[in-house]
């Protein structure tokens, strides 16, 4: 089965939030919701006045609605303030 690369933005909820922390908390929910997901690189991207974002790229299997999953379980983590996606390209 093919797989996607999902690069997407992960703004914090707020400015004291630990982004190691928060990019652990991520990859936990998102190992435990389906096999075959795994954040395969992030960095800390400045955005403004102190704000940094997460940018995750994650590999998950190119099956209908496995991208509206993997957003509902990252939103749903605490910490997590907005998602904003990148690119999906297959690999």
């Amino acid at each position: 089965m093919a797989k996607v690369l999902i690069t997407m933005r992960v703004y914090p909820s707020d400015l004291q939030i630990d982004l190691n922390a928060l990019k652990d908390a991520i990859g936990l929910s998102l190992s435990e919701g389906s096999e075959g997901v795994e954040i395969r690189r992030s960095l800390e991207e400045p955005i403004a006045f102190g704000l940094k974002a997460l940018v995750l790229q994650i590999v998950a299997r190119d099956e209908e609605r496995q991208m509206e999953s993997i957003e509902k379980r990252i939103r749903n983590v605490e910490g997590v303030g907005e998602i904003e996606i990148l690119m999906i390209s297959r690999v």
